[in-house]
């Protein structure tokens, strides 16, 4: 259950591969995977081994899609009604994540490495600050080329109001009256 529908990284470098084939295969119903996705990636990345959102801007065409980045406050990336691969700095590290559910406490991510996450708001904002005070964060957003008419979005994968995993577990849990 915690890596459903996940494609996982199967490379250090892999995130951002593994975060498209996410995004693509549950939003869109694609069959994409990290292999196919980091073979075009390859082919145009500065860094080897390393994918900047505008490598992963210039593949998506190949694959039906066309992608922009944006520089977003914390208030802005809350009025997104889908999915986005988000940008996080962590220990240091780099790292792409699909965020698929937010409101003002909770950030939903397909994380390629640790599998689904339900981190607070201020969790998320120690990764995802890593601009400035206006526009916090950067996100990639992915939509299918206008040709694509035969692509078919989900309308269950993005969450507009999450509840954090406790929570969810919570409400199926049954106690016993005391008397």
């Amino acid at each position: 259950m915690r890596d459903d529908g996940i494609i996982k990284q199967d490379l250090d470098y892999s995130c951002g591969a593994a975060s498209i084939a996410t995004l693509l295969n549950r939003q869109y119903g694609q069959q994409v995977t990290e292999e196919e996705v980091l073979a075009l990636l390859k082919k145009v990345a500065k860094k080897e081994g390393r994918a900047s959102f505008a490598d992963m801007q210039q593949i998506l065409p190949e694959l039906g899609f066309r992608a922009q980045g944006y520089a977003l406050s914390f208030a802005q990336l809350k009025q997104l009604h889908s999915p986005v691969i988000v940008y996080l700095r962590y220990r240091n590290n780099e790292h792409f994540s699909v965020l698929y559910g937010i409101d003002d406490n909770t950030v939903l991510l397909a994380d390629p490495s640790l599998g689904h996450l339900s981190l607070s708001s201020e969790q998320f904002l120690k990764a995802w600050n890593t601009r400035d005070e206006t526009l916090q964060g950067k996100i990639l957003a992915i939509v299918p080329n206008r040709s694509r008419i035969d692509i078919k979005t989900s309308t269950n994968f993005f969450m507009r109001n999450p509840q954090r995993q406790t929570q969810h577990v919570m409400n199926f849990l049954h106690f016993p009256q005391r008397y």
